[in-house]
């Protein structure tokens, strides 16, 4: 049995992929030539990787997808191109990179002010 393969358009970069049911978007922008930042290594910790679904079947956003982009952008169609997979022939739109690190900063904490305890052995 053959593996099916769908296409992937990037709307606004006219290139397009044709990759495995399965693939992830951003391995078919990497096909493609299509250059798509991914802070994180593409493991769903960043939202620097995101596209915008303009065409095609949007699939349920993964808990990735609502962690690093929110409610908002998720209802705006959009997804982690690390995350998202192609199993219909898709469009989608490349955002802009931003301008994220790979660190996350706490920005309010509340820690109880206790002693540490730390095992080395």
């Amino acid at each position: 049995m053959s593996q099916v393969t769908h296409t992937v358009s990037f709307v606004g970069e006219s290139s397009q992929a044709k990759v495995d049911s399965g693939a992830s978007v951003l391995q078919a922008a990497r096909d493609a030539g299509v250059d798509i930042v991914a802070t994180c290594g593409g493991r769903g910790r960043c939202r620097s990787c995101r596209v915008k679904v303009v065409e095609g079947t949007l699939p349920p956003p993964t808990l990735a997808d609502i962690v690093q982009l929110g409610d908002q952008e998720v209802g705006e169609h959009y997804r982690l191109s690390c995350q998202l997979r192609v199993n219909d022939n898709i469009a989608v739109q490349v955002s802009p990179p931003l301008h994220e690190t790979a660190f996350q900063i706490l920005v309010d904490t509340k820690v109880p002010k206790k002693g540490l305890t730390v095992d080395c052995g």
